[in-house]
């Protein structure tokens, strides 16, 4: 396997542990604030869902138009 790929695959491997470990810290600390925290927690998830519903359609076709295309 090429050097580059190893270095892309671990990179994103790396991203995605981080990204998971900083919103378990982040749940964790909005519910233990107590009803505030628990609502804006909600807020905070509700906000995530709707974002990705969104953008990843979006990211998608972008990437299937100018990325694929090329190759």
């Amino acid at each position: 396997m090429n050097r580059y790929a190893v270095q892309l695959i671990s990179r994103g491997a790396v991203n995605k542990i981080g990204n998971m470990l900083y919103d378990y810290g982040n749940s964790v600390w909005l519910a233990s604030m107590g009803t505030i925290g628990q609502t804006v927690l909600g807020m905070y998830q509700i906000s995530e869902l709707v974002t990705s519903i969104l953008v990843n359609p979006l990211a998608e076709l972008f990437q299937t138009v100018f990325l694929v295309v090329r190759f």
